[in-house]
């Protein structure tokens, strides 16, 4: 199975990618640009459905990186849609309503083409992720199975993004099993997470920690999500040493922060 790329090629069913952010909106940023540049490199076409805030900050690294955002939308290449004007088009009476969902983001992506006959659509969404942050966990997961219904009917990939801390406690397998399900790859943005609960897990258990990586070896996330390994360590830590976790990951957290970007 291929890690998820961002500047490589994609696993042909990694269609549905879920990214945590947290509330590190640069990061965030860093890695959709990573996402969108990917397909736009190859003559792809790419729809962005965003706050205004992080829409600006995706902007910047397109632009950084040499692109022309301006001249991709005149082009019909990338088109930019806010995701609160977006998620209001798509709700009936508070609740998503998959008539409205379809032919909203129907629509969009019937106006993004990518040159030279590339049929490379990528799509980035926080729709959901505004949902999540209302406390509309129920919607958020029913918007997930209507992209899921979408993207079987289109040729296009998907990168939703949530602000969730994945060293907080609501990181854990209870509260995103539904979560997790409705997505074929969880994206690790940096392997230096993997360093940094490592680090943290010797200084916290000692000598058990090597045994403790054994057996996280088999844990099964209960999901067909394809998880990265930093990130089933966190949930295993949740589950199996609840009374060390917190100590083991905020250790975790500090060694991440420091990592140079």
């Amino acid at each position: 199975m291929a890690t998820p790329e961002f500047g490589y090629a994609v696993a042909k069913d990694e269609s549905h990618v879920l990214h945590l952010y947290g509330d590190d909106d640069a990061r965030l940023a860093r890695d959709v640009g990573d996402y969108l540049r990917a397909g736009l490199s190859r003559g792809g076409g790419a729809l962005v459905i965003a706050t205004r805030e992080h829409q600006a900050q995706i902007w910047a690294e397109l632009e950084a990186a040499g692109y022309s955002c301006a001249e991709a939308e005149r082009t019909g290449r990338l088109l930019r849609l806010d995701a609160h004007q977006t998620l209001e088009q798509v709700l009936r009476a508070g609740k998503p309503d998959w008539a409205l969902f379809e032919a909203t983001i129907n629509r969009a992506l019937e106006q993004v083409q990518g040159s030279s006959g590339s049929a490379d659509r990528r799509a980035f969404g926080e729709l959901v992720g505004l949902l999540w942050k209302a406390g509309e966990l129920a919607a958020a997961i029913e918007l997930e199975v209507f992209w899921n219904q979408l993207l079987k009917q289109h040729s296009f990939r998907l990168f939703c993004a949530y602000p969730i801390d994945i060293f907080g406690g609501e990181f854990r397998i209870g509260n995103l099993s539904s979560l997790l399900s409705a997505h074929t790859h969880f994206f690790s943005s940096n392997p230096a997470l993997e360093v940094a609960v490592n680090r943290a897990l010797d200084e916290v258990l000692g000598p058990r920690a090597a045994r403790m990586r054994e057996v996280m070896e088999t844990m099964a996330t209960g999901s067909s999500t394809v998880v990265p390994r930093a990130e089933r360590m966190i949930l295993w830590l949740r589950n199996m040493v609840p009374d060390q976790a917190d100590e083991i990951l905020e250790r975790a957290r500090q060694y991440y922060r420091a990592t140079p970007n």
